[in-house]
């Protein structure tokens, strides 16, 4: 008789056990999908200024040989973390942008607008890219890439406290585009 009120004890620690697991992979999964769906919004709006960053030369280019435009100025980037953060609709000081360029096959300064806490540095370098030749001209075209950095919580760590510090990550994405 005993036998029997022992062992529904243990079938209840063991479900217990198998739930608190099933729970936590679910934690893991949905921490894993939010990622996912971040990731992908800041791919799409790394895209989108970049194309924003191509097509200036609407705004920019006074005459046929003005080549000033392609210059990209920290006010423009500035914009561009506004747009981003609009975009993405989050505060701005949520998102950072890091805009590099290559005109004439020479590599300008990185063009950052960064927020507190948010590091955007480009995983592969323009520099590491191949230039490339306009078809009419011969000329070398402008390169631009732009590399949108997010803080995210890092649900899943705070949870099972493998890194108690760790309470968010950045997620990163570029696009890289040829200029007109």
């Amino acid at each position: 008789m005993q036998n029997k009120k022992k062992q529904k004890g243990v079938f209840a620690i063991e479900m217990a056990f198998v739930l608190l697991g099933m729970c936590a992979v679910l934690y893991f999964c949905f921490d894993l999908g939010y990622q996912q769906i971040r990731k992908s919004q800041l791919e799409r709006v790394s895209y989108s200024l970049v194309s924003i960053l191509k097509e200036r030369t609407i705004i920019y280019k006074k005459n046929k040989n003005d080549k000033n435009y392609e210059t990209v100025e920290q006010a423009q980037v500035d914009q561009l973390k506004k747009i981003g953060a609009v975009l993405l609709k989050v505060d701005e000081s949520e998102v950072s942008v890091a805009v590099d360029f290559r005109i004439n096959a020479q590599s300008k300064p990185r063009l950052s607008a960064l927020s507190n806490g948010v590091a955007c540095v480009p995983q592969v370098a323009l520099t590491n890219k191949l230039d490339v030749n306009l078809e009419k001209s011969g000329d070398p075209a402008p390169i631009y890439q732009v590399t949108v950095c997010q803080k995210v919580p890092a649900w899943f760590e705070s949870v099972i406290g493998s890194n108690a510090s760790k309470i968010s990550r950045i997620l990163q994405a570029q696009s890289t585009f040829i200029g007109r």
